[in-house]
Formats: structure tokens, sequence, C-alpha cells
């Protein structure tokens, strides 16, 4: 097995580089085309290098490349074990990697590619075994691997767009607090002094700033150390039951925040159940499914009382239609779907609504954010320099 270095154009227009392990030049740009690359050149590398794998779980994004991979490497009519040396040979997290390598001696020992999927659960979720599952029942293993690269795509922007709609308010507050806490140590005992030389009355601003300094350098180690200790405690209870419930209910709850959150919830449940649907998976399992990949615990107990009514003979909209976290449109779209028969088109529709809806909401609270981190930082600072010059300009206008 060899290695090439590549270099070409996406399907979106974009350029693509890298490196592809396969037995011959012919191979890898068979390989490269099966996965939508225009290829401008294509060398075997001669520069042989270890990889440095990388520790802990995998990545939405690996995940996304072994599927892409692995889809194109099945339409290519190369093996399942051809392919899957081809793709472990290139993964970087070496959980994964390890997996994998289980994965291809169960495989080779007979065993189906899901049932070997399923046994590493830490790595392979229950969406994934279940969508290979239905792809080997089928024949249709390389389009359902497609369709799973697509939603955890998806699912994987998803991700980024919440992300990036709060890592900058909380860059923002740290730096804040950060500031703060600089300068009621190092800034504002400089000015004590100062004030104490004066023998004047301190206004009542300038003498909370003062108290605010002591605080913090007589108790700043042991307000350090409790904030550490119940940072510890808070984490592990948000990954109890009830814990995360009720973070899950407050958050859901926060202006703004809160509406995000719903219709991310909302954009993943959608997804998920058309893509299950989609590729065979019946309504009870995907149901199962869709209740453990929500991301709210909320949203999870709303799914699984639907799952629960359906087997008891429900469709599923009316169980939904009871619930305050599923708006009417989602309901009456999921219906119309049922009794037209188009359920999983219907569902993507939904899907692709809220994904919209979610770039909207990321867009409007970065808009609404920064003005407001820029007022309360401003104002922090001000608050304090405004306390420090005052009893100055007081002095001064008595001298003068």
């Amino acid at each position: 097995m060899a290695t090439y270095e590549y270099q070409g154009l996406s399907g979106q227009g974009e350029t693509v580089r890298g490196k592809i392990q396969a037995k011959s030049l012919h191979a890898a740009r068979q390989l490269l085309q099966a996965q939508g690359y225009r290829i401008k050149q294509l060398k075997e590398s001669r520069v042989k290098t270890k990889k440095k794998l990388k520790k802990g779980s995998p990545k939405l994004q690996d995940m996304v490349l072994l599927t892409r991979q692995l889809a194109a490497i099945t339409k290519a009519g190369l093996p399942l074990i051809e392919g899957l040396t081809i793709v472990t040979d290139q993964i970087e997290n070496l959980r994964l990697k390890k997996a994998l390598d289980g994965v291809m001696e169960d495989v080779k020992s007979g065993e189906a590619f899901a049932t070997a999927l399923g046994k590493h659960p830490r790595v392979f979720d229950r969406f994934l075994v279940s969508m290979v599952r239905a792809g080997e029942a089928s024949g249709m293993l390389d389009d359902v691997l497609s369709q799973v690269a697509e939603y955890l795509e998806k699912m994987n922007n998803l991700q980024k767009k919440v992300r990036s709609a709060l890592t900058y308010p909380g860059f923002v507050l740290c730096f804040a607090f950060a500031l703060i806490i600089f300068m009621g140590i190092q800034v504002i005992p400089q000015f004590v002094e100062m004030f104490e030389e004066m023998d004047a009355q301190l206004p009542l601003i300038t003498r909370i700033t003062i108290g605010f300094s002591n605080i913090l350098r007589s108790y700043g180690i042991f307000l350090l150390i409790a904030l550490i200790i119940g940072g510890f405690f808070l984490r592990k209870f948000l990954k109890t039951r009830r814990g995360k419930t009720m973070f899950d209910q407050l958050t859901l709850r926060i202006p703004k925040i809160g509406d995000l959150l719903k219709k991310v919830a909302l954009a993943k449940f959608s997804r998920t159940l058309s893509t299950l649907l989609r590729s065979g998976v019946n309504i009870i399992s995907a149901m199962e499914i869709v209740e453990e990949t929500t991301g709210n615990v909320l949203y999870e107990q709303a799914v699984r009382n639907a799952r629960i009514s359906i087997q008891q003979g429900e469709t599923i909209a009316n169980p939904l239609n009871d619930r305050e976290y599923f708006p009417i449109m989602i309901v009456k779209m999921i219906d119309i779907g049922e009794r037209t028969g188009s359920l999983e088109s219907m569902l993507a529709k939904v899907s692709e609504f809220y994904e919209e809806e979610v770039d909207i909401a990321v867009e409007n609270i970065t808009s609404l954010i920064e003005p407001m981190l820029i007022i309360f930082l401003g104002g922090a600072v001000g608050f304090i320099i405004v306390s420090i010059f005052l009893p100055m300009i007081r002095m001064i206008e008595q001298i003068s």
C-alpha cells in the first residue's frame, strides 16, 4: 500500500490537497474521483512520516471523514476490508484507530460490519450502527454511508454555529473579570495610600471600590479555591440526571439563548429521524435512536413519551402535539407526512427550515451580545476609574 499526494478541486470548487493510500496510482485516482474531487496533481509521496495520533474521544469531524471515505471506497467497488484498511491508515485519533483495527478483525472473521461496529459503543454510536445495519440489509451500504456522512456534516455545522455564538461572549466575560481582578489587586492599592494621606471623607463609590480591593487581596486565594471546588462539584452534579434536567430547564428559559437551543434540538430531531427512516430503519428503533441524540433531557423525555404512544398505536404527531417543546408547525408537517406517506421528506424540509433558523438566531444573538458586553466591560472599568479619580478631583478643587 503506497501513499500518494494529491491536489485538486472539490465539488464546490474549493482547492483540496492531502494524502491518500492506495495500491496504485490508478486506484488512488479512482478513490479521489469517487469522493467528487477533480484531480490536478497526483504523485507518490516519497517522504515517510510517522503520524502522531491524537488521544481522547474522536471528534465529529473524524467521523465525517471516516464515513465519507468509506462511502467513496465502497461506491468505487473495493472490498470492505480493503476500504477499512485504507481508511484506518489515515485516521489520526488513537481511540478511533484502535476501534477500527478491532472492527477489521471481526469482519475478517465473518461478522457483519454493523455487528463489529456495535462492539465499540464508546466510539460508534447507535445511530451509525443502525444505519450501517440497514445499509447491509438493503445492499445499499455506499448510499447509506453517504447519508451518514451528510448527516454528520450537518450536525457538525450545527455544533460550530452554537459554539461560535457562545464562545465569543464567554471569552470577553473572562477577559473582563480578569481585568477587574487585576485592577483590584494591583492598581487600586497604589491609590489607597494616597487617599489615606489625604485624610478626607471618601465618596461612597470609592469606598466600595477599596472594599472590593481589600476583599480580593485578603481572601482572593480562598475565593479561588472555593470557585475551583464549587466548579468541580457543579460539573459532577450536571452529569447526573437531575442536574442535566435542571440545567436544560434553565438554559431553555434564557432569552434568545433558549430559543437558539430549542431550534438546534428540533433541527437534530427532524434531521436524525428523517435520515433513519430514509435508510429503512423502523419507526420504533428510529425514535429510540433519536431519543439518545437530542442532546437535551427535556426533548429526550418528549421523544420517549412519543415512542411509547406510537407503540400503543398512536401516530407520531399526536403525542408530540401535547408537548410545549414542539411548535405547531413541526407537528402539522409530521401529521401531513404521515397521512401522505412522505414522512421522511417532510422531516427533511423541517430540518432545513430549523437549520436556517439556527443561522438567523446565531446572527441575532451575536449582534445583541456584542454591544451588551462592551457596555458591561466599559461600565465595570469606568466605575473603577471614576471611583479612583473622583477623590483626586475633589482634592485639586480644594487646593485651587
